[in-house]
């Protein structure tokens, strides 16, 4: 894992600051930082895969595996609450909810969902306003209560169909809207849910047309627009 400095009023300024190896065997899949504690937190598969935690500060030492966790692919944190999520893929697939205030492992939430565990999808997606995070899977959008002190917490508290993978997946969440954006469906749409905070998530599906199936998705939060891309192959 590498630090770069992007602060252009630092002498350092677009140089490496430090690089921290994963122990031999580990192959980094997902990382995620949270500004407010100034860890960063990277899953990784492998020989001794698992969710790792790293000081911003990069200091000799600063490198762990969370205990409990298992190989893990992506990564989101919600810093408003201190929350970490992976999903993980060993055995039955699964989220590992971590707590950032110990970076110790606070559940493994079932999904009993399929996938198609591709390293470079982005599944994982976080309303921090409501405490929730999103998990695509190979069918649906599972939704998981990830607000402290909830009678559900860390529970699925929902499943919404969206569409058959390509294998080839992306989510966005825009939480002003309260509106998340997934593609990569064979059925070649973008698929837009409409978010509710209570205990039933989803409250509505919006599909979008598309002249092939789009891959990748980014959001503007400040226009509320969202951009797909398309492969229309060669």
């Amino acid at each position: 894992v590498t630090a770069i400095d992007v602060n252009p009023a630092s002498e350092m300024f677009h140089q490496a600051l430090f690089t921290v190896p994963l122990p031999a065997g580990v192959r980094p899949r997902g990382i995620a930082a949270n500004p407010a504690t100034r860890k960063v937190y990277i899953g990784a598969d492998g020989a001794a895969g698992g969710v790792y935690v790293l000081s911003a500060a990069g200091e000799p030492g600063a490198l762990a595996r969370i205990a409990g966790t298992d190989a893990a692919l992506g990564v989101v944190v919600n810093d408003l609450e201190n929350l970490v999520y992976a999903w993980g893929i060993t055995g039955t697939l699964r989220i590992n909810a971590i707590d950032g205030s110990n970076d110790s492992l606070l559940a493994a939430i079932p999904t009993t969902e399929p996938n198609r565990f591709n390293s470079i999808n982005e599944r994982l997606a976080v309303h921090r306003p409501f405490g929730r995070v999103y998990f695509r899977t190979r069918d649906n959008v599972v939704a998981v209560d990830a607000r402290r002190g909830s009678a559900t917490f860390n529970t699925v508290l929902g499943i919404f169909p969206a569409e058959r993978e390509t294998n080839d997946v992306d989510l966005q969440v825009d939480e002003t809207t309260n509106r998340l954006v997934t593609v990569g469906g064979f059925a070649m749409r973008t698929v837009i849910l409409e978010l509710l905070p209570g205990i039933a998530p989803f409250a509505s599906q919006s599909q979008v047309p598309a002249p092939r199936t789009p891959v990748d998705v980014a959001l503007d939060p400040v226009t509320h627009q969202v951009f797909t891309a398309v492969s229309l192959g060669v």
